[in-house]
């Protein structure tokens, strides 16, 4: 019978995995990926926090957002992996893959998207 941490690795390594298949570009492994995303959520959600209270204008979440997907890309060699977006709703993960794109053993949210920095605990 396996325990609680090791399903908590098993789904970390799928997830690990599902990141360096959809970042085929990514020059490290996916556990390194996943740190840099884990980063990057921090401040995307952070903007998305200041856009949904009122603390920065629609221009100003834009050029931010597009930021994000840049540095994003910077990630995979400059290009953007296919379904990767940037959710505006503050209360939940930002970094997200549409449903459709969503790469096998890669976390999801309720509504089926991929969440790019995914917390397994």
């Amino acid at each position: 019978m396996k325990t609680n941490n090791e399903h908590i690795l098993r789904w970390r390594v799928q997830h690990h995995n599902a990141l360096s298949y959809l970042f085929p570009h990514y020059k490290g492994n996916g556990k390194s990926l996943w740190r840099a995303l884990c980063n990057m959520e921090e401040q995307a959600n952070q903007w998305a926090c200041q856009w949904c209270n009122g603390e920065i204008d629609n221009e100003e979440w834009e050029a931010k957002r597009e930021f994000m997907l840049s540095a994003i890309a910077s990630l995979n060699g400059g290009q953007l992996p296919d379904g990767v977006f940037i959710n505006s709703d503050a209360r939940g993960y930002t970094l997200k893959v549409k449903e459709a794109k969503v790469p096998d053993g890669m976390q999801t949210d309720w509504g089926r998207y991929g969440l790019l920095a995914a917390q397994i605990d």
